[in-house]
């Protein structure tokens, strides 16, 4: 059987087409080609005619995912999402799961230039009786550009719409965690950068377990006991963990803790990387001057010439006949180079990663060989968000600045406003200058601030104005301000007026302000009804204290009994724990005293995502005398990536100069404070 004989169709004229459309017959596919994870080899298998993929035993999800599959082989477009940690079978049971449909069925698996700008280019063409492959759903939907990734799921979405393409299936498997960032709306006063993507995962999650049911683990005892692979996973793995042990994962983590120091340095950065920048692959020159930073100096000095050869040697050898630790990407003939060799990392050791490694910063060196190995701007930005989010400032400004040389001007508005926050007002003078000009409004508002400030009004409002000319609330009201402070309140009203239907369901500020413009102008009638206009609007959103959501619960007993049981009910389910539902869990056991506990649940919704139950523990431990206490977790809070931690402490000590420093400085990889870097 031939794993590699690959149709190629256009449906389209061929003045019409850019690139080819890759389609491979289902009857002809390989699975390793579509990422199901190769099996590890078992004592006793040398000699044996056992298949590549060990017996698959079906399970209650696959029931749900095969009649996604009958809906389409009856004519009807589906999309359907496995979720599940790594190695928890997603990729199996879909595999599994397309066998059923019939011979004119091909396969699309959009990889190439990269996952999301392949959909885009391909999306368009794909006809009927397709089935759109989008393992690792995450690197289409969660991008390092947001906007890209919402118009990857809108035109998933279209697809699916489309009666004249139909039937198609879209097939997927994410991580828990990326599907939490991707479901959970954002704060009122916060973009919504995964709308699109929300409303297409919505009502199509299948989630997966991550253990055999005990009833599964005797099925597969009593059916599977010719294959030497599944008797040592029964023998071995833990809690019902029967498809992570088949991927060699925890023979993989074994591997890491046991690598030698200049392979654990290059696994160390490739894990960060991989963890800070959206899966990005590692290159080799990236590796090669990133890794030094993770060894000591007398480490360093006991490695080789060749050391980085043996590093990967050692990183990418097979593990129990499984795939290894960090191993080279091969492009498929066709695919088109983006550079030099690239490394990718084992799915389940970056999962593990995250939480390994979740509270360790990248060493200097891991920053500076971003910024000189890797050309894309989005990139570089992911990774200078991540540098600011942990208040090492001055990484994130060299990752900005180099992103900026590439031409994102959005990179320009944050570094107009790390100078600015750091007082630097003639530095972030000139970044908004620049990042004004190239239309960014942001910029064009922020620089107006500063100008008014300086006294330069009309230039000041020479910029509002471009602002306002593209419907921003903000620069109306602005303008609104400026025309006031000048006498002229018609004018303060025109831009007032323009406000209020620009900002939505944030126009209660406006029409406030247009309320008093009207009653200082004798018309009580009107200013009474735009008072009400902005009572009836206005919405406040704040997060009720603990003791109201403990009595609209039943009690604080009942309040903790329902979220031990849900995090426990989700764990076992294999979806993996509400981030939020830690995070109540943290403040619920700060509160009774229990401050290990609380801190360790803390810890748990930080690996899931959500990093803000630090800052709870924070203010109660600091407010209550422990100030060496509130310090050391609002640390390990920064250096997960939360950067509201350390402002609590700024603003508790605005007369101490250290910490003011920092405030304005930031932190070096180590946690010390960082040199003045402007």
């Amino acid at each position: 059987m031939s794993y590699h004989h690959t149709v190629v169709v256009d449906p389209f004229p061929p003045a019409s087409a850019t690139l080819e459309l890759r389609l491979v017959p289902v009857t002809e596919l390989d699975p390793f080609d579509l990422e199901v994870h190769r099996a590890i080899t078992a004592p006793g298998e040398a000699g044996a005619a056992l298949p590549e993929l060990p017996r698959y035993f079906l399970r209650p999800h696959d029931e749900k995912l095969r009649q996604s599959v009958q809906h389409a082989c009856d004519g009807t477009s589906e999309f359907v999402v496995l979720v599940g940690g790594s190695s928890s079978g997603k990729t199996r049971a879909c595999w599994e799961a397309i066998q059923q449909l019939p011979a004119r069925w091909t396969v699309w698996h959009p990889i190439s230039p990269s996952p999301s700008q392949a959909v885009l280019d391909g999306l368009a063409r794909i006809p009927p009786f397709t089935v759109v492959w989008l393992n690792e759903l995450q690197h289409y939907l969660v991008s390092p550009d947001p906007s890209v990734s919402e118009v990857v799921a809108a035109n998933l979405r279209e697809l699916l719409r489309d009666r004249e393409r139909a039937p198609v299936l879209i097939v997927g498997t994410i991580w828990p965690d990326y599907l939490n960032r991707i479901t959970m709306a954002p704060p009122p006063d916060q973009a919504d950068l995964y709308a699109q993507a929300r409303i297409l995962v919505a009502g199509n999650e299948l989630p997966i377990p991550g253990r055999f049911s005990p009833e599964e683990l005797a099925a597969v005892g009593a059916a599977g006991g010719g294959d030497p692979r599944l008797r040592q996973a029964l023998a071995f793995s833990k809690s019902g963990e029967i498809t992570q042990y088949l991927a060699a994962g925890p023979a993989i983590v074994e591997r890491y803790e046991a690598a030698p120091s200049a392979a654990r340095a290059v696994i160390d950065a490739t894990i960060d990387l991989r963890r800070l920048a959206d899966d990005l692959d590692s290159s080799r020159s990236f590796l090669e001057h990133a890794a030094p930073g993770y060894l000591s100096n007398s480490e360093w000095q006991s490695t080789s010439d060749d050391w980085l050869d043996q590093a990967l040697a050692f990183a990418g050898a097979r593990c129990r006949g499984a795939s290894g630790l960090v191993t080279r990407r091969r492009r498929k003939p066709g695919q088109r180079a983006q550079g030099g060799a690239s490394f990718t990392l084992s799915d389940y050791l970056a999962q593990w990663g995250q939480i390994s490694r979740c509270f360790q910063v990248p060493p200097a060196e891991f920053w500076q060989a971003a910024c000189d190995h890797f050309a894309d701007a989005g990139v570089l930005m992911s990774l200078g968000s991540a540098a600011a989010a942990r208040w090492r400032l001055r990484h994130a400004a060299m990752l900005f600045e180099r992103a900026a040389e590439l031409g994102n001007v959005r990179a320009l508005v944050l570094l107009g406003e790390m100078h600015a926050r750091s007082r630097n007002l003639e530095q972030a003078e000139l970044h908004y200058q620049r990042a004004a000009a190239g239309g960014v409004t942001d910029a064009q508002i922020e620089l107006a601030c500063l100008l008014r400030a300086r006294g330069e009004i009309d230039e000041a409002e020479r910029w509002l104005i471009l602002a306002a000319g593209k419907h921003d609330a903000k620069a109306q009201q602005l303008l609104a301000q400026l025309a006031e402070s000048q006498g002229d309140n018609a004018r303060a009203e025109k831009w007032l007026r323009e406000a209020v239907e620009t900002a939505g369901f944030e126009q209660a500020w406006p029409l406030r302000q247009l309320a008093r413009l009207r009653s200082e102008a004798g018309d009580a009638r009107e200013a009474a009804e735009l008072r009400a206009r902005a009572m009836k609007g206005s919405q406040i959103f704040t997060r009720r204290p603990l003791w109201d959501i403990q009595q609209r619960s039943g009690g604080a007993d009942k309040l903790e009994q329902n979220l031990r049981r849900r995090v426990s009910e989700a764990e076992l389910a294999g979806h993996g724990a509400d981030p939020r539902d830690l995070v109540l869990l943290a403040e619920v056991c700060e509160d009774k005293g229990n401050h290990d506990e609380a801190e360790a649940f803390a810890e748990r919704a930080a690996w899931a995502g959500d990093v803000s139950a630090f800052e709870n523990l924070v203010v109660v431990r600091g407010n209550s005398g422990q100030d060496q206490e509130a310090e050391r977790l609002a640390r390990r809070a920064t250096d997960a990536g939360d950067r509201n931690c350390l402002i609590i402490i700024f603003d508790a000590y605005t007369d101490d100069p250290r910490w003011q420093r920092i405030r304005r400085f930031g932190l070096e990889p180590d946690g010390g404070t960082a040199t003045d870097w402007f």
